[in-house]
């Protein structure tokens, strides 16, 4: 079975890193208490709290594994990758033109992806379509309520 590879920039990775950190050391600490004083209530049976405070433990637990899982099977997007390519490649911050607007964009691994920030997964209709086109390609881009045109304008290093 092959295993997936995640692609991260170094700050995503350092930002992983961080938060698996606040999780091992005050979140599940603090939720490990909460379960403890929810189970000093009494009764196990019909006790809410105990319910919901087991919850967000396993949820804690979850993230903290994920993350392991993340960081462990991690590749790091460095400049030296990007740079000197004419191309656009993971890790690229491009300037494209949709619909007559200039927008940043900055291709990263599906872990990192954030569109209100401007990240794009490369796993993504327009991430795919992006990748190895050169300033001045134009694609055109089948989203599923519509078609748009990108016109790549510039490749930042």
């Amino acid at each position: 079975m092959e295993t997936q590879t995640y692609f991260v920039t170094k700050e995503g990775f350092e930002a992983l890193t961080a938060e698996k950190d606040r999780l091992v050391v005050t979140g599940k600490p603090r939720a490990l208490e909460r379960v403890k004083h929810a189970r000093d209530m009494g009764s196990l049976e019909d006790n809410d709290e105990y319910d919901a405070a087991r919850e967000a433990l396993n949820f804690i637990e979850g993230r903290i594994n994920e993350i392991e899982d993340v960081l462990e099977r991690a590749e790091i997007i460095t400049q030296a990758d990007i740079a000197q390519k004419a191309e656009i490649t993971l890790g690229s911050t491009v300037t494209v033109e949709v619909s007559g607007k200039a927008q940043k964009i900055t291709l990263v691994g599906s872990i990192e992806a954030d569109v209100s920030q401007g990240k794009v997964s490369h796993e993504s209709p327009v991430g795919e379509k992006l990748l190895g086109l050169k300033e001045g390609d134009i694609v055109k881009i089948e989203l599923p309520q519509t078609t748009l045109e990108y016109k790549i304008l510039k490749i930042h290093s």
